[in-house]
């Protein structure tokens, strides 16, 4: 088993202490599950234990998948003016309904990224 090193531990502690909607986000810490798979990632990539294969046609669903799943997960950490949940629109909907754009657009130009410049974790 890989010791985890102080940096990672400080680096998620940092991560950790930041509110990125303010005090008066109903979700502040929604996105930490996050960050601890984005650092348990960087891990398990830098290792040689784990390797996670997927069929050509697939990989990209789930690439898009994941990333807009997360975007979401991260959007419920964020607030317009401390009413709702969602950092587009304050109200909750809305804000969910716009988010959309945002999300699957970036995981589209992110997964061309990747595979344009041969990009790992």
């Amino acid at each position: 088993m890989r010791r985890v090193g102080s940096g990672w531990v400080c680096a998620f502690w940092g991560l950790a202490q930041r509110h990125p909607a303010g005090p008066g986000a109903p979700l502040p810490y929604a996105d930490l599950p996050l960050y601890a798979l984005m650092i348990a990632g960087l891990l398990v990539n830098g290792g040689k234990g784990f390797h996670l294969t997927l069929p050509a046609r697939w990989a990209p669903i789930a690439f898009v998948g994941l990333s807009w799943g997360f975007g979401m997960i991260y959007e419920a950490s964020l607030t317009v003016d401390g009413t709702g949940i969602g950092g587009v629109h304050p109200d909750t909907r809305a804000s969910y309904l716009l988010a959309q754009g945002d999300y699957i657009l970036i995981a589209i130009a992110t997964w061309v990224l990747v595979r344009r410049f041969h990009l790992t974790f």
